[in-house]
C-alpha cells in the first residue's frame, strides 16, 4: 500500500533515549510543568500543541525549545500572503 501524503501519529512507548531523528512522538501530559520537561529531554525540531485552553497552550508554546510550534494544528507552512 502506498503510504505517500499519509500522516501516522504514534504513542510512543520505549527507551526515549534510542529514539532516532525523525521519529514522532505523542505524549499525554496532566500538566505543563510535566510537558515542558518531558519536550526539555529530547532535542525537538517542531512541535504540534493540541489543547482546550489557549493559555495552556501559550504557555507550551512559549516554554518549549524549538523555532516551529503549531497550536491545534500541525505542519502547516504557509508563508506570506501573494497579492
Amino acid at each position: 500500500r502506498k503510504t505517500e501524503n499519509k500522516t501516522f501519529l504514534l504513542e510512543f512507548f520505549g527507551d526515549k533515549k534510542l529514539v532516532e531523528p525523525g521519529f514522532v512522538v505523542v505524549e499525554a501530559y496532566r500538566t505543563t510543568k510535566e510537558v515542558l520537561g518531558l519536550l526539555a529531554e529530547q532535542p525537538t525540531l517542531a512541535v504540534s500543541v493540541w489543547a482546550s485552553v489557549g493559555a495552556e497552550a501559550n504557555e507550551i508554546a512559549f516554554g518549549v525549545n524549538t523555532r516551529i510550534v503549531w497550536i491545534n494544528n500541525y505542519g502547516l507552512f504557509q508563508g506570506p500572503p501573494l497579492s
